[in-house]
Formats: structure tokens, C-alpha cells, sequence
């Protein structure tokens, strides 16, 4: 049986676990079939596998100190609170109630609360006042939306309702305490990440450290870390990093490690793992590493940071001395490793990925080894999957350099199969051995097609000067490092140069549709999210990188932009296109998908539009993404066959 798009969505989708000692919980999202909605359950780790311990949703657990209890978030009435559970037994009880729901909970040292974060109105920044106001605001007929902001929207959420994250202690038997009152901090935008991963609580429960920005006269963040005690009260400066963020603050003992950025206007900038030492001086554990960080946790019994990282396509976990002045040393390697998780008895938890097989919970000694897998949650379903093999090749590309490409074979060999690339979005992003679940390989082979991956020039994982190579032209040696291996598989025979197709969303969609107008090679293209007009991308969510990324800003250098615009292009381009494009993306605003259909319509090239009114940058719901993955394979078959 061949992997299909409903297959992804029978799936359950194993989460990051938490851990305590030798007790671990692990979430797991599944989708119901008939109303497509999702449902995350918490199951118990024993010598058994994974027993169910709650009903309902469940989400973001978080284990107390002592293992005994677990809190997560839950919805009640419309909104999302956090809950507490023993797990000795007995029913969960909510113990926030605040008017906009809660985030991800994480527990105080001595077990006796807890901290999250809720968004409430900076013109009634209390849990009463937003109520109120809440309650006002929905009784009036107005529904403009005004701001003076820069950034006033972002990814599928508009940010002019006056509301900002604030930081709460919840005690299990007592009021809750906001830590930034009428602070005027921005956090984490949606879609960015969980607030939660920028706080850390002291090893005595007596502080409270957090990452966030201050808005600053030229509407660029002022990125600090904070430190406010647990009780409430003044905050005070820890770090700041004007010149870019910082980010992840954890404890170890006195001190505090932290990530450290300092770009503001380019989002591939490496992390710097850095650290604020008992004195209050700051300073970079290790300033020229050729990787950059994505996630960190200090491990408690060897005095170390445990840290994964981006290497060639993969992620591994890597140890770092705090005292800082050696290169990270290699604990665990093999497909890819995410979201790292001390139980604080010697060992840490993990999930491991590949092309070929979904999430799941995997263990590994702190002085480090072999991954041991320790969940299976989808075994049986693979069990009856065939899957094509899986390759690795490298191919000559721009200025000589390597350039890595995955491939996956078909699930039926045959001579000679039609080509699909997949083109990954970012541009600064990475093809890595990790499952997809909206642009899955597999699912694309499955019909007979060799599907190709190519990191190109810009990918991450492949040292910071590979990654900057295409600041200020995102055209050029992408199309060449694509089509050097359009060669490659053409020469060896691996591939019908008749039947060649290439796919791509995001930035994908944007070298796609910029190939269109400049090689005819392809039998078809699918373009998702596509930018196809650089200087209307100023309507984008976040403008402060366009600049350095596109070469010049639209005011300075109009010509420029529009050379590095598929839509200049649009006269040479005859390749029948599937346009697709969701109206709630704020990332690619929807007329950049509108106007490449309505030119190639105009033209007489053969165009299909798919537009979903519901979706944002990312098709999401089960329904949606089975029609997409529906369009996407009707549309090359038609071209392909």
C-alpha cells in the first residue's frame, strides 16, 4: 500500500515529552475524520509502552519536580486554561481563569504553582479589565482595524487590538500574580514560538528570567532578558541586545545561559550560545561555531548545556562545556533530533525523525550514544506502508560548490520515472532527513515519480557563508544549483527528461514561478504562496529584512527589485502552472498568487487556481490538506502521464 494523503492524517503525531525522573509523559495529537478536529492526548511512559491517562484534549503537558503531578492546557468555554492532574489518579481542575485562555504551563521548583502567559489589553491590562472590555467591544458595530505600527499583522493574525502577552505565577491555592503589569514588552509573535521557552525560573523558585522586546523610537526591538521576582514586583535588566535578540534563557545554578543573536534584519543569523555570569557580566560561551543552535536545556547532573543543531541536513545533540572556550562535543546523531529533554537522572529524551517515519520519543545517556527508541506510536500503520528507498547524492552547483540532494525512489522501481522537485520554502531553510507533514516526499512519490530535494544555495545547515550567499539575489545560483541536478539525473538515466516537473511554496513558490519565465525544461510547475512581485511584497507581515534580502529597498532601487521579480519575467513564461494560495496568508499576501494566474490565464498558458478562504501560509485542517495533496497529484498527472 502506498502512502496517501489520508495515511498523513491517520498519523498520530507524537509531541515533545516531559520528564521527571523516571516518570515521562508523552501528548499525541490525533484528527477525527468526520470534523476534522484535532484531539491531543497525555500517555504515561512504563515498561509497556504508552498508557492513555487523560480524555479530552490534554495539550502542552508539563511534569512538577516530584513527577506526581502534570498541568496542561485544556479549552473550557472558547477559551484554553491550564489544568493539574495527579497522576496517581482523580479528575483534572483548571487553575487559571483568564478572560483570553492560557499558554503552556511550566512549574515553580517547590511544586506549588505554576508560571504561564496570557494575552491581555493594554487599555485594561488585568484579567477583570480585559473581561470588561472584551465584553464592550463585542457590543459595537465597528469593525475597522487602525494602527500606526510597522508590523500590524503577522502570519494569519492581525495585532491591533491592543493586546500583549503578560507573564503569570499561578499558585495551586492562591491568586494568580501578573510579573509584568502594564510592562509594554512584546513577546514571541504568533506563529513564532511558545512564549514559554523564553522563561526560566531560578533553582530556588525566588526569580523569574524572561526574553522579550521593548519597542524602541525607530520601531525596531530592543531585546532584553529580564529578571522579576516570583512574588511580583520591579523588574530588572539582565541583558541587552540591541543590535539583535536573545532568546531561551535557562538556569545553571547561578548563572544563565541564553542564545544571542545580532541581526535584526536577517533571520538565518546565527545563535550564539551565550551566558550571564554571577557577577552580571555577559559573554558568548563560543563565538565561531559553523552551526547554529535551535534549541538548548541544561542538563542538571553533568553541568552542561544540551544543544541541537542543523549539520548537513540533519540535526544532532551536541554538549557544551558552560564554561565555554570549546567547541561542542557530539553526544547523539541519526536522521533528525529535536526538542531535547533532561529527566534530571542521566538522561535525556528526545524526538527522532526522518523522511521516512514521523516523530517519536527516543532516549539517550547524558554522556551520549546510540538514540534508544522508546515510543512506536505508528508502527502498525508503516508496518503496512511500502515506501521508496531513500538516497543522498551530491552534485556540483554555483561557484563549484557541493550541493546535497535527497532523493526518494518511487515505491515501485520503474526505468526511467517522471521527476518532481520539491523546492523548500525560507529561502533560509533546509531539505533535512525529517518528515513532512503538508509537503511529504513520499506522498509525492507515491504515484511513481522520483521526487528530488535540493538544498541549495542559502539552506541552512551548510556553514553561515553558504547560507548569506544569496543576500541581495535569491534568483541566481538557486536556479543553477536546481538545475545542476535536473542534469545530473538526466545524465545517469535516473529520470525521463520528458516528464519533469518542479514544486515549491514560499520562497519555493517564488523560484518556481522565477524559473517560469526563464527555462522551458519543465513539463509543469506548481506554485503554492508563490512571490511572484518583490516590490508588492512591502505588504508582507514583517518588512524589515526585505532590503537586505531583495538587494534594495522598492524606493531606491525600483529596477533592481524588479529584475529579481518573476512578474518581470512573465513574457517568456509558457509552463502550465497549478496556482495555489490561501486568503488568510499574511506572510505572501494573495494577490502575489492572483496576479501569476491571472497573467498566465491572459497569456493562453494552461493555469488551474486552487484559493482556500480559510487558509493561511500553511494548508492545516484534514479536509483542506487531503484536496490540496488531491489538486497537487491531479494536476501532475495530467502533465506527467
Amino acid at each position: 500500500m502506498h502512502l496517501t494523503a489520508e495515511h498523513l492524517w491517520s498519523l498520530g503525531r507524537v509531541g515533545k515529552p516531559t520528564a521527571a525522573g523516571s516518570t515521562v509523559v508523552v501528548p499525541v495529537q490525533t484528527f477525527d475524520a468526520g470534523t476534522d478536529a484535532s484531539t491531543t492526548t497525555l500517555h504515561l511512559l512504563d515498561d509497556d509502552g504508552l498508557r492513555l491517562i487523560t480524555s479530552g484534549e490534554a495539550a502542552s503537558p508539563a511534569l512538577s519536580p516530584d513527577g506526581r503531578n502534570v498541568a496542561f492546557v485544556r479549552p473550557v468555554d472558547g477559551t484554553k486554561q491550564v489544568h493539574v492532574m495527579a497522576l496517581a489518579g482523580g479528575e483534572a481542575r483548571p487553575v487559571t481563569d483568564f478572560p483570553r485562555g492560557a499558554g503552556s504551563p511550566k512549574w515553580l521548583p517547590d511544586g506549588r504553582g505554576i508560571v504561564c502567559h496570557t494575552p491581555l489589553l493594554d487599555d485594561a491590562p488585568t484579567p477583570n479589565g480585559t473581561r470588561r472590555l472584551i465584553d464592550e467591544r463585542a457590543e459595537s458595530k465597528v469593525t475597522a482595524r487602525t494602527t500606526e505600527d510597522r508590523v500590524y499583522r503577522f502570519w494569519d493574525t492581525w495585532l491591533t487590538d491592543g493586546s500583549n502577552n503578560h507573564l503569570f505565577v499561578v499558585p495551586l491555592d492562591g491568586d494568580p500574580i501578573d510579573l509584568t503589569p502594564g510592562s509594554g514588552l512584546r513577546w514571541t509573535l504568533p506563529g513564532t514560538g511558545d512564549p514559554i521557552d523564553d522563561v526560566s525560573i531560578s533553582p530556588d523558585g525566588s526569580t523569574v528570567v524572561f526574553a522579550a522586546a521593548e519597542p524602541s523610537v525607530d520601531e525596531r526591538a530592543r531585546w532584553c532578558l529580564w529578571q522579576v521576582p516570583v512574588g511580583g514586583g520591579d523588574r530588572s535588566l539582565v541583558a541587552e541586545h540591541p543590535t539583535g535578540d536573545c532568546r531561551r534563557p535557562r538556569h545553571l545554578g547561578d548563572r544563565i545561559v541564553y542564545g544571542e543573536t545580532r541581526e535584526l534584519d536577517y533571520y538565518a543569523t546565527p545563535v550564539i550560545p551565550s551566558v550571564v555570569d554571577a557577577d552580571g557580566g555577559t559573554r558568548a560561551l563560543i563565538e565561531d561555531w559553523h552551526l547554529s543552535p535551535g534549541a538548548w536545556e541544561v542538563e542538571p547532573t553533568s553541568n552542561q548545556v544540551l544543544l541541537t543543531a542543523e549539520d548537513r541536513g540533519r540535526v544532532s545533540l551536541f554538549g557544551l562545556d558552560p564554561e565555554g572556550g570549546g567547541t561542542p562535543s557530539l553526544l547523539a546523531q541519526g536522521h533528525t533530533l529535536t526538542n531535547p529533554v533532561p529527566d534530571g537522572k542521566g538522561a535525556v529524551y528526545l524526538l527522532q525523525q526522518s523522511i521516512s517515519r514521523p516523530p517519536e520519543v527516543v532516549r539517550v545517556p547524558v554522556g551520549g550514544g546510540a538514540p534508544e527508541p522508546v515510543t512506536d506510536v505508528n508502527g502498525d500503520v508503516f508496518d503496512g506502508l511500502d515506501l521508496g528507498a531513500v538516497d543522498e547524492i551530491t552534485v556540483e552547483g554555483a561557484r563549484g560548490d557541493d550541493i546535497q540532494v535527497f532523493l526518494v525512489h518511487p515505491p515501485e522501481p520503474t526505468e526511467r520515472p517522471a521527476l518532481v522537485h520539491l523546492v523548500h520554502g525560507g529561502p533560509h531553510a533546509t531539505f533535512g532527513d525529517m518528515w513532512h507533514w503538508r509537503w511529504n516526499a513520499h506522498a509525492f512519490a507515491a504515484p511513481g515519480y522520483l521526487v528530488a530535494m535540493v538544498n541549495f544555495h542559502g539552506s541552512t545547515s551548510f556553514g553561515h557563508e553558504f547560507t548569506r550567499s544569496i543576500q541581495g539575489d535569491w534568483a541566481t545560483m538557486p536556479t543553477t544549483d536546481v538545475l545542476a541536478a535536473t542534469d545530473h539525473l538526466v545524465a545517469t538515466g535516473l529520470v525521463d527528461p520528458e516528464r519533469m516537473a518542479i514544486a515549491g511554496g514560499s520562497y519555493g513558490g517564488y523560484l518556481v514561478a522565477w524559473m517560469g519565465g526563464h527555462t522551458d525544461r519543465f513539463k509543469t510547475i506548481v506554485a503554492h504562496a508563490a512571490v511572484t512581485n518583490q516590490g508588492a511584497m512591502w505588504a508582507t507581515d514583517s518588512t524589515f529584512g526585505l532590503p537586505r534580502a531583495r538587494g534594495a529597498a522598492v524606493w531606491e532601487d525600483p529596477d533592481r527589485v524588479a529584475e529579481a521579480s518573476p512578474s518581470h519575467h512573465y513574457e517568456h513564461y509558457e509552463t502550465p502552472t497549478l496556482v495555489i494560495h490561501g486568503e488568510r496568508d499574511y506572510r505572501v499576501p494573495i494577490n502575489q498568487g492572483l496576479e501569476l494566474y491571472g497573467v498566465l490565464k491572459a497569456k493562453g498558458v494552461p493555469a488551474r487556481l486552487v484559493y482556500y478562504p480559510d487558509e493561511n501560509h500553511w494548508i492545516l485542517s484534514r479536509s483542506n490538506s487531503i484536496h490540496w495533496y488531491g489538486e497537487v497529484h491531479d494536476w501532475l498527472g495530467r502533465w506527467l502521464r
